[in-house]
């Protein structure tokens, strides 16, 4: 992953941020994928959050402000049968070239934390 994302242009300091983790955001427990294009992501930590006006209540308000701030498309939970309100689960697809993948997770990671930090 390090050399990757290093030969995708990353700075070691840049990539080391990245694959730190992210706060308000983690790979849904059993989820893990071991191969495939796409991980299951939990943003719980990010329920009640509210930014630029937006509160996240469930996966399709969170889906909304991603898809507001900067264009990321994700998969809410809900499409793959996760019903239950208290989850705000997403679906990632890493199915495309390295920087472009890159770039986005860098995207998400931000407005991740950011909502974290929000009232």
């Amino acid at each position: 992953r390090t050399r990757a994302l290093i030969a995708a242009g990353r700075s070691e300091a840049e990539t080391a941020e990245l694959l730190r983790g992210t706060r308000g955001m983690r790979i849904l427990p059993g989820c893990v994928p071991e191969a495939g294009f796409f991980a299951l992501l939990d943003f719980r930590a990010l329920a009640g959050k509210t930014c630029d006006g937006i509160t996240v209540t469930d996966d399709l308000s969170l889906i909304r402000y991603l898809y507001h701030r900067y264009r990321l498309k994700l998969l809410p939970g809900r499409a793959m049968g996760m019903q239950d309100p208290r989850h705000i689960v997403a679906r990632v697809s890493f199915s495309m070239e390295i920087p472009e993948l890159t770039e986005r997770m860098i995207l998400l990671k931000e407005e991740a934390e950011r909502l974290y930090e929000c009232e």
